[in-house]
């Protein structure tokens, strides 16, 4: 019996574990932009971490509703949480991005 519950759980040490790498920032969303190609729209939400900051994040969708809850966030100067599909957040350049969004958290 030990040796079976033993085997069982070494046979688990080897099983790949899914992991979920993201780009999470927190700021204010300073500007939304959104292009046409004819098929969707393409909306680019532009976000710094603080006001005096050369750097901004940018994330991207096609979801309109996503565009509008952007929009509504940087009308009202809300702190926001904002999450993108990059593996990881760029550290280099002026202009940063966090991939396709993934969530916008507004927060308190």
């Amino acid at each position: 019996m030990k040796k079976t519950l033993l085997a069982v759980v070494f046979g688990f040490l080897f099983i790949p574990l899914t992991s979920y790498a993201v780009c999470t920032q927190s700021g204010h969303i300073v500007r939304v932009t959104a292009w046409a190609d004819g098929v969707s729209t393409v909306h680019t939400i532009y976000m710094k971490t603080f006001s005096l900051s050369s750097i901004y994040y940018r994330v991207t969708t096609t979801d309109d509703n996503m565009a509008e809850i952007a929009v509504t966030n940087q009308a009202s100067s809300a702190r926001v949480t904002v999450q993108g599909n990059a593996p990881t957040c760029p550290t280099t350049g002026t202009g940063r991005s966090m991939g396709a969004l993934r969530y916008i958290v507004t927060n308190p």
